[in-house]
């Protein structure tokens, strides 16, 4: 289902996730969607969680503004009550700019469905036009935390880690990976179809080719305990040439 170095790296338990709570690959009816096993445990957990506003504010709501404080950072949530975690922006700084608001964020998201997270640093602009309607557009992604982005980006880890202790940071390489066939439970179209979108929400953007920083800061939370710390190496060699021309790369092999 995902694709990564399985000797290095153990992301079973974020494929075993996705398909506990989702069909896949299956030639289902709307009806049979909205009867699947999966998606009624989902609505039982978003129900008890997110619909449940004692729940939320004491879980949720808690969280954020505490966080906020200890940081010194405004926030605002994100969480819309279809997609299965808990999520917000918070803000490093917003600048206006000939009608527009240019801002610098982290968004962070907590999955109800296993012990995942995510933090993405973005470069979100505003729009008020028309100024009864406002739009956001994404222009850039942040993987990792550097320059300005760093100290919350560590700040918001620790915070979750806390709060949540048994979660792990989905690093940006496995949030963006597609999965063929994935159909996730608040929205029918096969184009929300990447683990960002079945285990968090639908906000990490469709439209940028790349992210800025290091797309798989993160990782080393999911290395094997019994991987033996070889990497697989991959060397070009001239047209024509075979391992044996070279002697010195069998200890590649």
């Amino acid at each position: 289902m995902l694709r990564y170095n399985a000797s290095k790296y153990d992301f079973s338990p974020v494929s075993q996730c996705i398909a506990q709570y989702y069909p896949i690959r299956e030639a289902l009816s709307e009806g049979m969607l909205k009867n699947h096993p999966g998606y009624a445990a989902i609505g039982t957990l978003l129900s008890r969680h997110i619909h449940n506003h004692e729940e939320y504010q004491q879980t949720w709501e808690s969280f954020c503004q505490q966080t906020s404080a200890r940081l010194g950072c405004a926030y605002r949530g994100t969480t819309y009550g279809q997609a299965p975690s808990y999520s917000a922006d918070f803000i490093i700084a917003q600048h206006p700019l000939n009608g527009l608001t240019i801002t610098r964020q982290i968004q962070l998201a907590v999955s109800l469905l296993g012990p995942f997270y995510s933090v993405v640093g973005a470069v979100q602009c505003e729009s008020a036009y028309p100024p009864t309607r406002h739009q956001f557009s994404t222009h850039c992604v942040i993987a990792s935390p550097a320059a300005e982005y760093a100290v919350l980006f560590q700040g918001l880890m620790q915070a979750v880690e806390a709060a949540f202790p048994s979660y792990r940071l989905l690093p940006y390489w496995i949030l963006n990976q597609s999965i063929e066939g994935l159909r996730v439970y608040y929205d029918d179209q096969y184009d929300s179809n990447r683990v960002s979108d079945a285990l968090l929400n639908d906000r990490l953007p469709r439209h940028l080719s790349m992210a800025m920083g290091d797309v798989y800061f993160g990782s080393e939370a999911w290395i094997r305990p019994d991987w033996d710390g070889t990497e697989n190496v991959w060397v070009a060699l001239p047209p024509g040439a075979t391992p044996a021309d070279y002697p010195d790369l069998s200890c590649l092999s």
